[in-house]
């Protein structure tokens, strides 16, 4: 199970209090969004900090 959380849009960045088990990627250097592509055979998730760099991706493969 996978879950990705994006909380970087613009109001106020902060440290990881917590380090959630599990975690396997954190990133707070700046803003950013994630980008949503999907399609019927897959789902890629990318969050691209401002101005414009990939920090990480991951792509889920549709279950056939």
């Amino acid at each position: 199970l996978f879950y990705f959380i994006s909380g970087l849009g613009g109001h106020l960045r902060y440290a990881f209090p917590i380090i959630q088990p599990g975690s396997l990627l954190r990133y707070n250097d700046g803003f950013g969004a994630m980008l949503v592509t999907a399609t019927q055979e897959q789902i890629t998730f990318e969050f691209y900090a401002t101005p414009g760099t990939l920090i990480d991706r991951y792509t889920l493969l549709a279950d056939r």
